[in-house]
């Protein structure tokens, strides 16, 4: 598995941050926010003509294990797994449970009410833009070497 672009275009609204390839190792490792991705080029850039090519970077990403803790976005602490119900269930009847599924390419998710018995239906599209937001690693990249673990 490679690191793609089309890894990296749904977390660019969400001011993802990168360690660079060479330094993943460093104890003072430059960390660079992504400003934009050049389809063409296959590059990355930061800013001020300082593009990379994706065998250069490695994004900062929580694994999904981070999903019950508790995280820091932008100042605020929360436990993903309780907005994410929230989102699922709006009116609170619903006291949904999350199963996430490895599959090939990534991860996907579905959930089901009450009871392991209840037919599982498919997260809505909001669910995802939530784990983009928030960073989390939806493709693999912590367990196939692409991207660093963002603690």
């Amino acid at each position: 598995m490679e690191l793609e672009i089309k890894h990296l275009t749904n977390y660019l609204p969400y001011k993802l941050q990168f360690l660079m390839a060479s330094e993943h190792e460093s104890n003072d490792p430059n960390i660079d926010e992504l400003k934009s991705i050049d389809i063409g080029l296959k590059m990355v850039n930061f800013g001020w003509g300082n593009a990379k090519t994706l065998t250069e970077i490695k994004p900062l990403l929580r694994s999904l294990s981070n999903l019950s803790n508790v995280i820091n976005v932008n100042g605020e602490d929360f436990i993903p797994v309780n907005e994410l119900n929230l989102l699922i269930d709006e009116f609170g009847n619903a006291k949904p449970t999350i199963v996430i599924i490895d599959g090939f390419g990534g991860f996907y998710f579905e959930w089901y009410a009450r009871s392991k018995n209840a037919a599982r239906r498919s997260v809505p599209f909001n669910f995802y833009e939530k784990l983009f937001e928030w960073h989390f690693d939806v493709f693999s990249l912590i367990k196939n070497g692409l991207a660093t673990e963002l603690l």
